[in-house]
């Protein structure tokens, strides 16, 4: 099942588990990069102006008028904006608080304000997104967002609106362009490559946009409706057959004459072989095979299993029925369109040689009334297995521990703890030939879970089983078949996210996920091409390392941390490695042969959609399995260039940000420094502090999970994380009813954590150029409109509008339970609370809401 991209957790580590709502719309598990684990999100950059250079020799009289038209514009402008600030911040700062003194660096006076369009716009838009009515000493989300809450509106069929993902929306939009033109189009900003590379590049172009149109036949889908499926039903009903007497489809009609009876356990080598077919196809029941680097043993990959099958976003919603209620009625709604016999025939294996009577069975019943009956007695039985697994698997609090989900088994162990599955046949029948040799060891993220598995498979009948992978097949494809699948999905997400079922998502923007998630290495060569130029990657780098002497020197001040730990501690900042805009080998995103080569055995045809999904879905599996045992390659990514987000990665010990989030309002090469590291300086904090967090504090230098701190900073690290759990378990949203939902304070301690720390460490890198720059090195020019402002609090304010956004009471409610990031306003609101500077710099009163007495600290 696809998703819509608009949750996004917003930075992560790559440790954090897949957010439900980018997870159900990855066609493939690794994002189209080919990896195969990683985070999510979004945003938009906007174009780049490409100038043409200019001649030598005098300028015509045309050029003179258009450059003093664009000097008297720009100044009107600078007046306007001016004269708006002067009157909508008269209120900025309420009467009671002093107004802190203007920082003026040498030969800077707040008559000379940043006049560059760049710094005319970034002003415009501050003003425009502040309440300045609101007290930021109350409120400072409001004070930042207040006027982009009231001017956005979100959109009928999403949960959740922000400014990552209005530029999420901006990126797509630009690869849309790119799209749907041909490849000549693209010759302004592409590279100019020789001859047989520009061939290649070419034919890269054209294999993407066949991907992208084979989507965008829609009226072919839809004609279609489930045939794509049905060779994958065919091949559950093949490689997991059930007894006639109890099969639930074959005495489909006369299911009431069948209450109180049950076929067999299933056969454990039946079992595998769907199990390990449906892999292949990306569909993935009851667990999930992955590849990674060995926490323990971080140079070389091993395999991991893990949990997974539930339909539902989180094991919470089982226990929910009025949800539970509509996901029955989807799930009749789909499995009577799948399996509709009056009007297609699946290929029936022996066990269905009686076939004609089943038609005729069925038709005899064909009532609507008596299929509704039938079916639903079909989907009570799944929907009851379901919550079962549920009940056995880990919540999202429990998964996210390194330490309780790295748990070594060799294969001899796992039949032993779980011997309802054949585990050496799974695993040998998707390893590939040239396989370096069976893995030695399997990393289980719940042996209980694998324990509890095996009991609940073994004791559930053949039919319940083969009903429910049925299920999971139609559930996982049915965002990519016709709209008589597709609408039933939109009902069930509306009820989940509070979005209006009746509106449907624009198709351009669905085809473009499918591209992300199928050729996405592919797509981004082409948007970092068009979206990242001039001195953005060297700027962005200037600040990620200006961030990490920031952390290092705050490291003394810390009196918890003892002499030893602290000195490995600056080992490790030392030691992590920074990866900018986009991958530059496995594969090199700038050369088309490097990509033609990664995406080789993907076949595309363009009037074949579901056919290229599976082809995209089998050259995932076959790439998967062909790391088991090999070293780590460092060189690949977890998200593709366009992606609005950042991660961290601990067994590597690298901080990555694609190219899709350096761009406005995170980031603009011109715009001044305050502003830059008060936005993107907080993301690259975020992700360095990842490495500090609850979790990836674990993780030595060399990406190792080992214990390498000593056991008094272990204590005291603890001690102070609980104030952190404590202040956001009492924070709290509000549901579809009005009632308060807590935040679970132990879920969000990480992201906590990286917030607190990673503002805090801006401030100072970004502090530290300011007052060291004597020359005027770097720009910390005012922004006219916004002079009585100071640097620092406009540092501040670039900080909160980032997080913008608004969100629907359900989609906060379903947050909660499986995104280990507090909602926006907390992460705003939350961090500057625990801010001394802050409440100095804004002069709150000790006690006001933005600056309580109790406060939490860590880095």
């Amino acid at each position: 099942m696809t998703s819509s991209m608009e949750d996004a957790p917003l930075l992560t580590d790559s440790r954090t588990p897949n957010d439900p709502e980018n997870d159900e719309e990855a066609h493939l598990s690794n994002n189209g990069s080919g990896s195969t684990r990683g985070p999510r999100t979004r945003e938009a950059p906007r174009e780049h102006t490409n100038f043409l250079p200019l001649r030598h020799g005098k300028f015509s009289k045309l050029e003179i008028l258009l450059a003093f038209t664009s000097v008297v514009l720009l100044i009107l402008m600078s007046v306007f904006a001016g004269l708006y600030a002067g009157r909508a911040n008269k209120h900025i700062l309420p009467p009671e608080h002093e107004q802190p003194p203007i920082i003026v660096p040498p030969n800077d006076t707040i008559k000379n304000p940043c006049l560059t369009p760049d710094c005319v716009i970034i002003a415009a838009q501050i003003i425009s997104d502040m309440d300045p009515t609101a007290d930021p000493c109350d409120d400072f989300f409001q004070y930042t967002c207040g006027g982009w809450i009231q001017s956005h509106v979100i959109p009928e069929d999403k949960g959740r609106y922000s400014y990552f993902d209005s530029l999420y929306e901006d990126n797509q939009k630009l690869l849309k362009g790119i799209l749907e033109n041909d490849f000549e189009s693209i010759h302004k900003f592409k590279q100019d490559l020789p001859p047989p590379s520009e061939i290649i590049d070419k034919q890269n172009f054209y294999k993407l946009q066949s991907f992208y149109q084979s989507c965008m036949n829609e009226s072919l889908i839809n004609e279609l409706d489930a045939e794509p499926l049905l060779p994958i039903l065919a091949k559950i009903l093949e490689d997991f057959p059930v007894d006639p007497k109890y099969s639930l489809l074959y005495n489909f009609g006369h299911l009431s004459e069948m209450e109180g009876q049950r076929g067999s356990s299933p056969n454990p080598l039946n079992l595998t072989n769907v199990l390990s077919r449906l892999s292949i196809f990306g569909i993935k029941p009851l667990f999930e095979f992955f590849v990674d680097a060995d926490a323990k043993d971080p140079k070389n990959n091993v395999l991991y299993l893990s949990q997974s099958g539930l339909g539902l976003p989180s094991k919470e919603y089982y226990e929910e029925e009025e949800i539970l209620s509509i996901y029955k009625d989807v799930m009749i709604t789909l499995l009577n369109k799948a399996l509709d016999y009056n009007n297609i025939s699946l290929p029936l294996n022996n066990n269905f040689n009686a076939s004609q009577d089943i038609f005729e069975d069925i038709l005899e019943y064909s009532t609507e009334v008596l299929l509704y009956e039938e079916w639903e007695k079909n989907a009570i039985k799944i929907i009851e297995f379901e919550k079962k697994l549920a009940k056995i698997s880990l919540s999202a609090e429990e998964f996210s521990d390194p330490e309780a989900t790295y748990n070594n088994q060799t294969i001899v162990s796992l039949n032993r703890l779980s011997p309802s599955f054949l585990w050496s046949q799974y695993i040998s029948s998707l390893l590939p030939p040239t396989s370096v040799g069976f893995p030695s060891r399997i990393i289980l993220t719940s042996n209980k879970y694998f324990k509890d598995l095996s009991k609940l498979v073994n004791e559930t009948p053949t039919e319940t089983l083969q009903l429910y992978f049925i299920w999971q097949a139609i559930y996982t494809y049915a965002d990519n078949l016709s709209e008589n699948f597709r609408a039933p999905i939109r009902k069930l997400r509306a009820k989940i996210r509070g979005t209006d079922e009746t509106v449907k998502p624009k198709r351009w923007e669905e085809c473009l996920k499918s591209v992300d998630n199928t050729l996405g290495l592919m797509a981004g060569r082409y948007f970092v091409l068009k979206a990242f130029g001039g001195q953005s990657k060297e700027t962005a780098d200037q600040i990620i390392i200006s961030l990490k002497d920031a952390f290092i020197k705050r490291l003394p001040q810390l009196d918890w941390l003892d002499e030893e730990t602290r000195k490995k501690a600056i080992e490790k900042v030392d030691h992590i490695i920074q990866k900018i805009g986009y991958p530059v080998k496995s594969p090199d995103t700038m050369s088309p042969q490097s990509l033609a080569e990664y995406y080789a055995t993907i076949d595309i045809k363009e009037d074949k959609f579901f056919e290229n999904l599976l082809s995209a879905h089998a050259w995932a599996s076959r790439k998967k399995w062909k790391e088991v045992g090999k070293p780590v390659d460092l060189g690949q990514w977890y998200m593709t260039p366009q992606t609005v987000n950042a991660y961290y990665n601990p067994t590597a010990n690298e901080i990555v940000f694609p190219a899709g989030i350096l761009q406005s309002p995170f980031f603009n090469a011109k715009a001044p420094e305050y502003i830059n590291y008060g936005a993107i300086g907080m993301v690259v904090g975020h992700e360095l502090t990842h490495a500090f967090d609850n979790n990836g504090r674990k993780y030595d230098a060399s990406g190792k999970l080992t214990q390498w701190w000593s056991n008094a900073t272990i204590e005291a690290f603890k001690e102070k994380a609980q104030c952190f759990v404590y202040q956001y378990g009492n924070y709290t949203i509000d549901d579809p009813k009005g009632n308060h939902v807590n935040l679970n304070g132990v879920l969000t301690l990480g992201e906590n954590l990286a917030d607190n720390g990673g503002l805090k460490e801006s401030f100072q890198a970004w502090f530290t150029r300011f007052e060291s720059d004597k020359d005027d090195k770097y720009n910390n020019q005012l922004l006219p409109g916004l002079q009585n402002l100071t640097r620092e609090q406009l540092f501040y304010i670039s900080f909160g509008r980032a997080w913008c956004s608004r969100i629907r009471p359900e989609t906060a409610v379903e947050r909660i339970r499986v995104d280990p990031h507090s909602p926006a306003n907390w992460r705003v609101n939350g961090v500057l609370r625990n801010s001394n500077h802050f409440a100095e710099t804004f002069k709150c009163r000790v006690g006001s809401k933005m600056n309580p007495v109790d406060k939490c600290s860590m880095w």
